[in-house]
């Protein structure tokens, strides 16, 4: 039984699909006014430890990195992108390669 590609059936990856929703999603927070709540999870960090046997990595500082590789240097500089809805839509949405490692 021959395995049906992503590419042969004209679909996208659903890691590809799952990061354009999630920066849509982050850039509508960004656009929120500065008292938002949902505004204050993007830079809040909590404070103390974390419980043995907890995952070090948090969706913060995995959102950190992703913008960092998206070429934002701060969450305003992020911020002022995503004011302009037509750039942040294509930056967003623009083809990109499927960079995610497969077994």
């Amino acid at each position: 039984m021959k395995r049906c590609s992503c590419k042969r059936a004209n679909i996208e990856y659903i890691s590809e699909q799952v990061r354009k929703r999630g920066w849509t999603w982050i850039g509508h927070m960004l656009r929120m006014d500065n008292s938002a709540i949902l505004r204050a999870a993007l830079t809040w960090a909590p404070e103390g430890k974390r419980k043995r046997g907890r995952a070090r990595e948090t969706w913060r500082r995995t959102v950190e990195k992703k913008r960092m590789a998206m070429g934002y240097c701060s969450w305003v500089e992020a911020g002022l992108a995503a004011a302009d809805r037509v750039s942040w839509r294509s930056k967003i949405y623009c083809p990109t390669l499927h960079t995610e490692k497969r077994n």
